[in-house]
């Protein structure tokens, strides 16, 4: 099983090579102790490295409040969530707003299906029947290529997570419905969150607590292990990962006009934070999303490095 699930992985991902130059600042002065230059190295490479000044904030809140008033939005309709693993803070902003998030969840689904696998229910090779009725036009080999009578759990994994195939992901949420329950009860039990609003019944809605705490066991969990894989497999350089894509783990939605991304951002194999930015009817804002989340990321460089001189 193990040897088909990568052989399939490398048919589809993509291979990408990156190079960074990596500045080192000069010593000048020879009596200079070591100490000093290391921490002199630290400073001046992390500030090279940021896109733009932040001193003028003193906190992630005044940070995200400019940023969304700084791409003309409206404040009611941006919903932020952020978990920063290695210190276990969170930020959030509008969290328990809820809306329509389209793809989102489907990092959910994918994980209902991981605890039937766990729990042995299922393997990554069962088979799922494909029929018409699933069928969505867009992205994926699932939805254009040449229909299968079923397909096999790892397929639609991966073409459902890293393709945005809509017809794999039909398959996976009619397949659930049907033998396994409400999937829209499910994901809102697997937030672990409370759900007071009768908005939550409709498939498909959620808010940015419930998709971050969702998001947040891919990265530290064995048996997420090919979410967190399938994610790799989405290479475009949009949204999140339009300036960080190294290391960036990314599931976009768009719906009815909206927008959102969600990801996790890990470094030499380790979570460092997930972040989820929901928007409502705020028209284009793929350069919004791009720099909230490059703009979480330096803010975290800072913290840890003030955190590491302190």
């Amino acid at each position: 099983m193990l040897k088909k699930i990568l052989l399939f992985v490398s048919v589809f991902l993509l291979a990408a090579c990156s190079t960074s130059e990596e500045s080192v600042p000069v010593i000048e002065e020879e009596e200079t102790t070591q100490s000093e230059s290391v921490e002199s190295e630290t400073e001046e490479s992390v500030t090279e490295e940021l896109s733009q000044d932040y001193s003028q904030f003193t906190s992630m809140e005044e940070l995200v409040t400019a940023t969304i008033q700084e791409f003309g939005l409206n404040p009611e309709a941006v919903s932020v969530a952020y978990h920063n693993y290695q210190t276990d803070t969170d930020f959030f902003y509008n969290e328990r707003t809820p809306m329509l998030v389209g793809s989102v969840t489907k990092v959910g689904v994918a994980r209902l299906y991981a605890d039937l696998i766990a729990d042995g229910v299922m393997s990554f090779e069962t088979e799922l029947p494909y029929s018409d009725a699933l069928f969505e036009e867009g992205a994926g080999p699932v939805t254009n290529g040449e229909k299968k009578a079923s397909y096999p759990l790892y397929e639609l994994f991966y073409n459902s997570l890293a393709l945005s195939d809509n017809t794999a992901f039909n398959m996976l949420f009619s397949y659930y419905q049907q033998i396994y329950g409400n999937v829209q009860e499910s994901l809102l039990n697997l937030s672990g969150l409370s759900f007071d609003q009768a908005e939550y019944t409709t498939n498909n809605m959620a808010d940015a607590q419930m998709i971050l705490n969702i998001l947040l066991p891919v990265a530290t969990e064995d048996k997420y292990s090919y979410i967190l894989t399938s994610l790799s497999g989405n290479t475009e350089a949009e949204y999140f990962k339009k300036y960080i894509q190294e290391g960036m783990f990314t599931k976009y939605g768009s719906i009815g006009g909206s927008l959102h991304d969600s990801g996790i951002y890990m470094e030499d194999g380790e979570p460092v934070y997930a972040l989820v930015v929901l928007t409502n009817g705020q028209g284009n804002v793929d350069e919004f999303l791009a720099t909230m989340n490059l703009r979480m990321n330096e803010w975290g460089k800072i913290q840890q490095q003030n955190t590491q001189t302190d």
